[in-house]
């Protein structure tokens, strides 16, 4: 749970640029193993706190306002 509200910070703190962050840049932020955040940010889309982008605006973004 630690790694996941860790992961929503770091998207809480780029919400306002309204640029997807990618996992690497997440993981590069935040101590959380790479393929560990890859189950949390699925689970975090899948309960509709966070979208994911395709192609060449790949990454995550908050689906809400962070506060």
């Amino acid at each position: 749970m630690e790694y996941a509200l860790l992961a929503l910070l770091e998207l809480a703190t780029h919400h306002d640029k309204k640029v997807p962050l990618t996992m690497n840049e997440i993981a590069a932020k935040q101590p959380i193993p790479e393929r560990y955040l890859e189950q949390i940010l699925t689970n975090l889309r899948r309960a509709g706190v966070v979208q994911s982008e395709r192609g060449s605006k790949d990454g995550f973004l908050l689906v809400r306002e962070p506060w």
